[in-house]
């Protein structure tokens, strides 16, 4: 691996959101050539991410929820006029 081959390796796995931990576990397996070790981590933290994704889309899918029950249209849907 050449030294920009390792650079441009490290920015990756910052941009992918990988601690430091992680990022020195991919660049050691690859330095050792061991690609299952590589794939292995790297699919580890995409897990991590991909969980992180679904709780926080989630959490947007309540405050959506909230912020349709509080339109006019909908909040009086359900209630009856007294005349």
């Amino acid at each position: 691996m050449t030294d920009a081959d390792h650079e441009s390796i490290v920015q990756n796995l910052t941009d992918a959101g990988c601690d430091k931990e992680t990022a020195a576990r991919v660049l050691d397996c690859l330095q050792r050539e061991d690609l299952s070790g590589a794939k292995r981590a790297l699919a580890a933290q995409r897990e991590k991410l991909l969980s992180a994704y679904h709780t926080q889309a989630r959490r947007i899918d309540c405050l959506d929820y909230l912020l349709y029950r509080l339109e006019p249209s909908t909040a009086c849907k359900g209630k009856r006029r007294h005349n």
